[in-house]
């Protein structure tokens, strides 16, 4: 047990002054010893601070951005792929319906 405590301390203070390091070299200024935040005298979080969402898309297979899929992309390039090789997202999502059931709204 102790022994595991040391570990994740000795990766704490690895990763600390690895950001450290990272902040010296791109010029930033460097705290090595920051002051203690007392969090007993901060407002309590009443949720007005909201986050961006980060932008998903429903599948990795479709480049949002384009809007066209990589097989099409492939297509239009050099290399050509054949019907019979391309991957069907159809086909997966429906033996992952018969497996998982219906999909589920997401945790994050």
């Amino acid at each position: 047990m102790y022994a595991h405590q040391e570990e994740m301390n000795n990766r704490y203070l690895n990763d600390r002054h690895r950001r450290m390091h990272d902040a010296w070299h791109s010029g930033q200024p460097v705290i090595s010893d920051p002051p203690i935040v007392d969090y007993s005298t901060l407002p309590p979080y009443n949720g007005s601070v909201t986050y961006p969402t980060p932008p998903l898309h429903h599948s990795q297979w479709v480049d949002p951005h384009t809007g066209m899929d990589h097989q099409q992309a492939g297509q239009e390039g050099d290399q050509g792929c054949s019907s019979s090789a391309s991957f069907e997202f159809g086909e997966f999502a429906d033996m992952m319906t018969s497996i998982f059931g219906p999909p589920q709204p997401r945790y994050y």
